[in-house]
Parts: C-alpha cells; sequence; structure tokens
C-alpha cells in the first residue's frame, strides 16, 4: 500500500486582536500546497476563545487582489480549535498568496447571528517564486544536436540577411533597366518559361552584369571590306575587354555620325570587341558614344 503520509510547512504564530505583535518572518514558495499557519488568538495576552464563531482569513497580496478563507464554508481550509479554543488553522491555498508582501488579518463573527464583527491586528509573510516554473526548461544530453540545428539556424539567418540585401537593392532601383539588372545579378528572379519562380543558380539561371564602355573613338583606318551585310560593306572592330562572341552588343553613336546614315544601325560581338559596319568609309574617326554587351539568353 502506498504511503499515503503528507509532509506539510506548519508556521505557528501569536495574533492581538487590537494591537500589533512581531512574530517571527517566514516565507513562502509561489504554488506550495503545502502550507498551514496555525494562529493563536489573543487579547493582550489572554486567549480569546472562538467558540460558535466564524473567522475569515483576508490575503492581500502584492498583485493588488485580495481574497479570503472562511471557516463558515466547508472546505475552505480554515478551522477552528485549541486547547484554549482560540486556534485558526489556515489551510493555504495557492490561490491565497503570490511572489512579493502578503498581508493578512482576520475577521471575527460572533454574538446572536454572527452579526458582531471584529477585526485582528494585521501579520505579514513573503511570497518567493520557486526555482520550478513555467520559465524553467529541461535538461536535455541531446547538447551535440542542439549544436547542429544552431549552425543550420545561423547559416539560414545568413542566407536571410544577403537577400535582404537584394531586396532593399531592388526596391532603390531609380529606373526599369536598372531594376531588371540588380534583379539578374542578384539571382532573385529565375523565370521556368510557364510564369513560375524558382531558385537561380549564379553565372547560370541569369544574366551577368553587363560590359559598359564609353566615349569610343573608331579611327579611319580600322575600316575594312566585309560581306556580312550587303548595304555596308565595311566593318571596323572596336576592342572591349571582357566581351564575347555569344553577347549581343547595344551600340548608340554620337548624333553627328549617327545622323549621317552612313553606320549601320547593328552591331556584332567577337571575343575581345565588337563590329560595327559602315556604307562608305568615314573620313575622320568615328566617335561610338556608348557600348554595352548582355550575356545572351541561353
Amino acid at each position: 500500500m502506498a504511503d499515503e503520509r503528507t509532509v506539510k510547512k506548519r508556521f505557528r504564530l501569536s495574533l492581538d486582536i487590537s494591537r500589533p505583535v512581531s512574530n517571527r518572518e517566514f516565507t513562502l514558495v509561489e504554488g506550495d500546497t503545502g502550507n498551514e499557519l496555525i494562529i493563536s488568538l489573543v487579547d493582550d495576552g489572554e486567549p480569546v476563545d472562538l467558540t460558535g464563531c466564524r473567522v475569515l482569513a483576508l490575503f492581500s497580496k502584492s498583485d493588488g487582489t485580495t481574497v479570503s478563507q472562511d471557516s463558515g464554508t466547508e472546505s475552505n481550509g480554515v478551522r477552528l480549535g485549541g486547547e484554549a479554543r482560540n486556534e485558526v488553522s489556515i489551510e493555504l491555498f495557492a490561490s491565497s498568496f503570490t511572489p512579493g508582501m502578503v498581508e493578512c488579518e482576520l475577521q471575527v463573527y460572533s454574538g446572536a447571528a454572527l452579526s458582531t464583527l471584529v477585526t485582528s491586528a494585521k501579520f505579514n509573510f513573503r511570497c518567493r517564486r520557486g526555482i520550478l516554473n513555467e520559465d524553467t526548461i529541461a535538461a536535455v544530453p541531446e547538447y551535440p544536436l542542439l549544436s547542429s540545428l544552431l549552425s543550420q539556424v545561423t547559416g539560414i539567418v545568413s542566407e536571410l540577411a544577403a537577400a535582404n540585401e537584394a531586396v532593399r537593392a531592388v526596391l532603390g532601383a531609380t529606373n526599369l533597366l536598372e531594376l531588371f539588372e540588380i534583379a539578374s545579378v542578384s539571382g532573385i528572379f529565375k523565370g521556368n518559361g510557364a510564369g513560375g519562380v524558382s531558385a537561380a543558380v549564379a553565372n547560370g539561371d541569369y544574366y551577368e552584369p553587363p560590359i559598359r564602355a564609353a566615349n569610343l573613338s573608331i579611327p579611319s583606318s580600322a575600316w575594312q571590306a566585309d560581306a556580312t551585310y550587303a548595304g555596308f560593306p565595311l566593318r571596323a572592330a572596336v576592342p572591349v575587354g571582357g566581351a564575347l562572341a555569344s553577347m549581343m552588343p547595344d551600340v548608340a553613336f554620337a548624333p553627328a555620325d549617327a545622323a549621317s546614315g552612313n553606320l549601320a544601325p547593328v552591331a556584332a560581338a567577337y571575343d575581345g570587341g565588337v563590329y560595327v559596319y559602315a556604307a562608305s568609309a568615314p573620313p575622320a574617326a568615328v566617335d561610338l558614344a556608348s557600348l554595352t554587351l548582355w550575356k545572351a539568353v541561353v
């Protein structure tokens, strides 16, 4: 048969019905249900006979609320007794105290129809939080597993930070072309051809940054015969670092040269530069105002 003994904390104190007296300080622990106060009620040192009386124990808690335990209510934790019939035994409910200072007093109802009320002097006690509470984390032996998970989380945080910077760059774009370039470089967008978007792979799934050049001069000696375009039988090679034959060039000549009609509106890339075309040999150097080389879509 299981041992049914109950372990309790019992605190004995003397309480004067009219003036405060000093009792030894004591402390309860939040949530405990095995606390019992045994109070001897006296009047100037003489026992107060509580036969036929009703006693309420009132507790003013540190959270601003007040609760009561009543000898007149069954199973409310208050019993009257003792050899001198002046003892009030209170089985403290866990809801009767909270962490901090708790003040207590007794109300004694006596006489015909229990119509006469006297209230004792106050006494107080402290309540502290237990080490085991809702914030306690159970110890576990899986430290290596937790370390691995922490490492994974750290990696995810780093990836999110990089993605956040990419998004900031996109939001800061000032025009559609700049937005397109930023999105391409960062790998934010990768179309699957059906309107969907998936993760991009660097240097494979999106455009690399375009190669740009400006204010290039094409000397008149650079023009050579070429049969690529019948209407523009001359071709000049313009060296551009990093250029590849697979790239798509956009060229813009100086306004005067562009308006002459002598220069072809198309160009072609080769490994190391760009070819431009002319109908006849220009009498002077041609000013190539700007040049952009895009990686071809594959």
